[in-house]
Parts: structure tokens; sequence; C-alpha cells
């Protein structure tokens, strides 16, 4: 028998795989986060666009009330009731013109509207 320290049938060393497993490691650990980033850029953007949401139709609800100058604040009802809600009602200079701030805070986050509208008085 005749001994051949190389064969010659081809294949991987051990090295070769290892820095290949290493890579891919990296590679695979790269794309989770990017992942993770991507996954809570998405959640903050949909919980921005739900309190701004919020905040419009508060805006939007008070201009279908009554006129009342001033100030009010409340708390927004479930499955909301961790967002408050903060309006000032000002008269403008224009006739029957108002100014509304609407203001909603919650989850260290803070958002407002200014509108205004016109009130037409029946």
């Amino acid at each position: 028998m005749n001994y051949q320290p190389y064969s010659s049938q081809g294949g991987f060393t051990l090295t070769e795989v290892l820095v290949a497993l290493a890579i891919l490691g990296v590679v695979v650990g790269a794309g989770f986060d990017a992942l993770q980033v991507s996954s809570r850029c998405s959640r903050i953007a949909a919980d921005a666009s739900m309190i701004i949401l919020l905040c419009r139709n508060k805006a939007e609800e008070l201009q279908l009330q009554p006129i009342s100058l001033g100030e009010k604040s409340g708390i927004f009802p479930k499955p909301w009731s961790q967002f408050a809600w903060k309006a000032k009602i000002n008269k403008t200079e224009l006739n029957d013109t108002y100014k509304i701030s609407v203001q909603v805070i919650g989850q260290g986050q803070n958002y407002g509207i200014e509108e205004y509208f016109f009130y037409q008085k029946h």
C-alpha cells in the first residue's frame, strides 16, 4: 500500500469550513439586527400615526360642539386610555373664526395640531 498525504479528491479543509461558518454567523447576526431595527421603526411609525389620528379626531369633535372658549382636557376612552388630551379654543381677530389647539400626550410622545375654523351661528 502506498500512502498519499493528499488525496486527489477535492474538498474543503477544516479551516475553510470554520471561516465560512464565522462569516455566515456575522451575516445572520447583522440580518437579525436589521430586522429588529426595522420592526421597531415600524412600531414607532404606527404609534405616531395613531396619536396624530386621535389628535385630529379630538379637534373635529370639539368643532362640532357648541363653542366654549378656554382650555379643556381629558383622557381618551378605551382602548386609548393611556393617552390624555389638552385643547385650547381661542377667538381670532376675524369674525366668527376660532383657533383650536389640541395636544395628545402619552407613551413619552407629545403631538399637537392647530386648526382654524369658521363657526356659523344658527
